[in-house]
């Protein structure tokens, strides 16, 4: 698991120098980090490394460095494997001329950047298009600071943060799970394709890389957008495929995974494969039939591992501190996840997360709308119209209305707002109103750069941004590692500049993916209309903790500020029928643990 803290300051301002010093020594002191780039203006310290997957890669005539997984956009691995990724004298001086473009223009990967130029005193900060790893900043005494984990950056700057109760308050309302804004007060997180550029002590930021920019540029031939996809897929699994001999394969069932796993089966490198399924009661959470076509087709070994009927939520307790709260439902799996890895000497565990969003997993009665933005009132448009009726499963006349009444239609972030408030129980009166009045202010960069793209674009771009990080809360130091094959810079791209009737083309979802993996996945599983749904897991995990809710929840921050109204939560964990949904308790009772950890954090601050 790679950790990493970094400072940047002003050579020129003397108090910036002698804080930079003492965090500095503070860094060089530590157990854990190495210093792995050291220059005036700019000190970087990390660990966790692993050949060919974690890597730290210096730039000559100190340029800076890059952390992670860096590969060339024309690299494709053989039986070898990928040749490594070195940054000769020439590459380097490219990187730092254009102020760390090239790294998004030639590269691709898992990384973090940070790119000196030593003559004008300037120092860029790139965080990779996919954001696979976390970057978070802060500003410490003037300094400049860049991290991965808060509690290392809290132990090395002696910093503090106060809870952002305008953030979490929105969070409630809508579950913010990317954006540049974070729960902590002064700290921010690096997006997809951002580059900071600090100057003279003072940071600004651009945006190198986002989906917009190639959704404009539409890709609308069926048969290309199928080879397109297939290449940047298959070489993002193959080459993720060369980084690891030995795969634990998350394995649901469901067409995004059986896409991952028909892909690896034929990498050049030819690494050991087993899947894993689990499964609870009830069909939609026990897809076992369907992951059993799946992997007689790979001939791969095969683990079915059954839900704990009865989940605490003791690990909970345990996550580690994040400027962030999120649903830890994933937790409750973590460390038996990696044990399950370690016993079989795997040392990555993979899946097909990200699929549903880049691939099209959109049933929405708009997409025609889109079409006539795009092309206006042409012969095809009737075809449109059909297919997201059948997808939809209206009218073509319901369908037509849609669309036209979609050329009108407020703003997208204002729509969304509305879908969610039907499902936001407990929250208070006065919460609900600041929530909805904050509605734009938590939009992720990308969507905002998707300004004037037709709707169901821009809903399809939003569903992109979601995070796909490698650090689970759980995750210790000799974890095996999270790969998430499909959400890689190519395939983002290619995906992005397919509007959503193709994605959608002939009523179905994902239907560029089912066409250009038909000869890597089964039938079967290509015609599977369906999806696994959690919510049977969800409301067990609620049902067996439910006395542990109450006590977390009832007399809480959440309530305690007004976040949340007592009287409805008392009878939404009172054990009787509630029309309150799972989800929405689950997601509250993340956030108060989130609270509860932030506030541990501090009484120990306090306490040395």
């Amino acid at each position: 698991m790679l950790r990493y803290i970094a400072y940047a300051w002003d050579v020129t301002n003397s108090a910036q120098c002698d804080a930079a010093h003492g965090l500095c020594k503070r860094a060089d002191e530590d157990l854990e980090l190495t210093r792995v780039f050291d220059l005036p203006g700019l000190g970087v310290y990390a660990c966790g490394f692993r050949p060919r997957s974690i890597e730290s890669y210096k730039l000559e005539n100190a340029g800076g460095v890059v952390l992670g997984a860096l590969f060339g956009r024309n690299s494709t691995p053989d039986a070898r494997g990928a040749g490594a990724t070195v940054l000769d004298v020439a590459r380097s001086a490219r990187i730092v001329a254009t102020q760390g473009r090239e790294l998004v223009d030639r590269y691709w990967g898992r990384y973090v950047a940070f790119v000196r130029d030593r003559v004008r005193g300037v120092t860029w900060v790139l965080q990779d298009p996919s954001a696979g790893l976390s970057m978070f900043r802060t500003m410490v005494r003037g300094i400049t600071v860049y991290f991965s984990e808060q509690a290392d950056c809290s132990r090395l700057t002696g910093e503090r943060f106060g809870v952002n109760w305008r953030y979490v308050t929105a969070h409630a309302y809508r579950p913010i799970f990317q954006t540049e804004a974070t729960a902590l007060d002064r700290i921010v997180e690096m997006q997809g394709g951002q580059c900071d550029e600090i100057r003279g002590g003072s940071v600004s930021t651009r945006s190198y890389w986002s989906p917009s920019k190639f959704a404009r540029h539409r890709l609308e031939d069926r048969k290309e957008a199928e080879l397109a996809l297939r290449h940047a897929v298959k070489q993002s699994v193959h080459t993720w495929g060369a980084c690891y001999s030995n795969w634990l394969h998350e394995l649901s069932g469901g067409l995004d995974s059986s896409i991952v796993l028909g892909c690896l089966r034929d990498a050049p490198t030819l690494p050991k494969i087993t899947c894993l399924t689990q499964y609870g009661s009830g069909s939609q959470v026990d897809e076992r039939r369907y992951a059993r076509i799946a992997v007689e087709a790979a001939g791969c070994d095969w683990i079915q591992d059954e839900l704990d009927p009865r989940p605490s939520l003791a690990s909970f307790r345990e996550v580690a501190l994040c400027p962030r709260p999120n649903v830890f439902l994933g937790c409750l799996q973590a460390r038996h996840l990696a044990a399950i890895a370690r016993n079989l000497g795997a040392t990555v565990l993979s899946t097909g997360c990200g699929g549903d969003g880049l691939l099209g997993e959109l049933k929405d009665v708009d997409i025609p709308g889109d079409y006539l933005r795009d092309h206006g009132l042409t012969p095809a448009f009737l075809s449109v119209v059909t297919s997201t009726a059948e997808l939809t499963r209206m009218s073509v006349a319901q369908v037509l209305r849609h669309s036209v009444g979609s050329l009108w239609r407020r703003s997208e972030s204002a729509a969304q707002l509305s879908r969610y408030k039907r499902y936001v129980k407990l929250m208070t009166a006065d919460a609900m109103a600041a929530a909805t009045k904050d509605h734009g202010r938590y939009d992720h960069i990308w969507v905002r750069d998707a300004k004037g793209l037709p709707p169901c674009k821009v809903r399809h771009i939003r569903m992109m941004s979601q995070p796909l990080t490698v650090r689970s809360p759980l995750a210790h130091a000799d974890d095996p590692e999270y790969v998430h094959p499909l959400a890689s810079q190519m395939v983002m791209e290619v995906c992005a500049a397919m509007p959503t009737y193709l994605l959608t083309h002939g009523g179905r979802t994902r239907a560029v993916a089912r066409a250009a993996f038909s000869p890597d996945v089964p039938a079967a599983l290509l015609a599977r209309r369906s999806k696994g749904n959690p919510s049977t897991f969800v409301s067990d995990v609620i049902t067996t903790n439910l006395a542990d809710i109450r006590e977390t929840l009832l007399d809480g921050n959440l309530v305690q500020q007004r976040v949340l109204n007592r009287k409805r939560l008392e009878q939404a964990l009172s054990g009787q029928p509630t029309d309150v949904t799972p989800s929405e308790i689950l997601y509250h009772t993340c956030t108060e643990h989130w609270l509860m950890r932030q506030g541990e954090r501090n009484e120990l601050a306090e306490a040395a």
